[in-house]
């Protein structure tokens, strides 16, 4: 065995962020050298939990040679690739991901592990990965892309990621151990010391709209105006927020639900506005168009051209609350907001230490920053769960 081979591993992480992806590798042994990212408090969270080696460098212009390492880790951002967001093709992190086979020819690592969200490979957006996994291929790296969730490993969370390995030699073809059962929500939020770092309460208390609405909504329900079923909840019926309806205007608002989606003029989305000639059959010309015009004036509904009309708030899935005796949805930067998520059992979004703890970062880690930029950090981290899951495949490919 080569001396490079003999000792302790060593990694550099890029793009590190708060070192989600890193922890893995300390906890499994591997000695993190060197850490690099752009954002000022997760270079502080990074330092103050972790080695104290994470340094601010802009990695769009700044190549760093500190090999020879065994493994580079990257985690280039991904809010240009994610289904949550635009999904711009031009924005300009997009070409982050791109600077990878840079930051690899500049320090030959034996291992790359590269993270991103699962939209970097669908449609247009794959074209990044494609070119990334022929430029190291091109170095003479063997590829494998895995896509991930860390309920498959041990999490508490439906999150999916994709994950590039690449390495060189005649190992196995790789794959990530799924091996632990996921755990419930109910199961990681037990026993949160009150005094454990980033668990204020006063942070999550709801204003009086929100509450009212909170109130409405059951575990494993949400705000949803364009679903039917037990899951939905809909505005009409929380009027003390969003204003009374008569029986028949409710009837409207209901019927709307489904003929929206039946009753299709485009080709793309998943509803269209509905004639109003339509609601006139059904309901009696006079009664149908004295309840539109009414619900127009109470924000319900919304006029399309002039024989149109549409439910004014076609979101889906707001205010959802989450249930206990199951895995949680992704924690993202908006987790945290009530408006997205409601905890389960009480009538509050959650702290960024419950965030935290779904994600899989001890009860110890201590994110540094204001309320946005911890939530920032939380949600885009690479959760710990998986990075112990990656370090253990790693660790059988440096063998």
């Amino acid at each position: 065995m080569s001396k490079r081979k003999a000792e302790t591993p060593s990694v550099a992480s890029f793009f590190s962020g708060c070192g989600g992806l890193d922890i893995g590798f300390e906890t499994a042994g591997f000695d993190i050298r060197h850490a690099f990212d752009v954002d000022h408090d997760a270079l502080l969270t990074y330092n103050s939990n972790l080695r104290n080696v994470a340094q601010h460098l802009d990695l769009s212009t700044n190549t760093p040679c500190v090999g020879p390492i065994d493994v580079l880790l990257a985690g280039a951002p991904c809010q240009g690739f994610s289904t949550a967001g635009k999904r711009n093709t031009n924005d300009p992190r997009n070409q982050l991901l791109l600077r990878i086979p840079e930051l690899v020819e500049a320090n030959s690592p034996r291992v790359v592990v590269v993270e991103n969200v699962p939209g970097v490979r669908s449609g247009i957006m794959n074209d990044y990965w494609a070119a990334l996994e022929g430029r190291l291929r091109a170095q003479d790296y063997q590829v494998k892309t895995e896509e991930l969730s860390a309920n498959e490993v041990g999490g508490a969370q439906l999150r999916k990621r994709v994950f590039m390995i690449c390495w060189r030699g005649n190992a196995a073809d790789p794959s990530i151990p799924r091996s632990a059962a996921a755990k419930s929500l109910g199961e990681v939020l037990l026993d949160i010391d009150p005094q454990a770092p980033n668990h204020d309460l006063t942070d999550s208390v709801l204003d009086k709209k929100t509450l009212a609405i909170a109130r409405k909504i059951k575990p494993g329900q949400k705000l949803s105006n364009v679903r039917s079923g037990p899951r939905s909840v809909h505005t009409w019926l929380i009027p003390q927020v969003f204003g009374e309806t008569s029986d028949i205007e409710k009837q409207i608002l209901q019927s709307l639900i489904g003929l929206r989606r039946q009753i299709r003029r485009r080709e793309n989305g998943d509803a269209d506005p509905v004639e109003i000639k339509i609601l006139e059959k059904m309901f009696g010309k006079s009664q149908a168009r004295n309840a539109i015009r009414t619900l127009v004036d109470k924000d319900y509904l919304e006029r399309h051209e002039v024989d149109y009309v549409d439910l004014k708030h076609t979101f889906n899935g707001l205010y959802r609350r989450l249930t206990l005796d199951a895995p949680s949805y992704t924690v993202d930067t908006r987790f945290c907001s009530p408006r997205h998520f409601l905890h389960p059992s009480a009538n509050r979004g959650f702290t960024a230490r419950e965030a935290a703890r779904i994600q899989g970062f001890p009860d110890n880690f201590t994110f540094i920053g204001k309320k946005t930029s911890v939530h920032r950090m939380i949600g885009n981290a690479v959760s710990p769960v998986v990075s112990r899951a990656l370090a253990s495949l790693v660790k059988d490919l440096l063998r």
